[in-house]
């Protein structure tokens, strides 16, 4: 359920070590993210807070970066290098978890 490595939590819930060397994003999906959903990855990594990091259950080779944005939680899906996000998305499910 809970992720160990390649991601951690530091003691001021932020990611450590990632979005700095974010290097493969890609503009364009970047961009239909915030058209379609209103939120792009600079959005949720550097305004969110972290709430958890977890493996996806479905795909054991990506990791579920839960983050709290305007009230909500957001996924962020990351491969399992650090530097590959693969999407976002919303989540009653983790809203309802973390009390959102």
């Amino acid at each position: 359920k809970y992720a160990s490595q390649p991601f951690c939590i530091d003691n001021d819930n932020t990611l450590v070590a990632v979005w700095k060397t974010m290097k493969r994003v890609n503009p364009r999906k970047n961009k239909k993210l915030k058209e379609e959903r209103g939120a792009s990855f600079e959005d949720i990594v550097e305004n969110g807070k972290l709430l958890d990091v977890r493996n996806n259950p479905r795909y054991p080779d990506q990791y579920l970066l839960i983050y709290a944005f305007e009230n909500y939680a957001w996924v962020v899906v990351a491969g399992e290098n650090p530097d590959r996000f693969i999407t976002l998305y919303r989540s009653r499910k983790f809203k309802k978890e973390f009390g959102l």
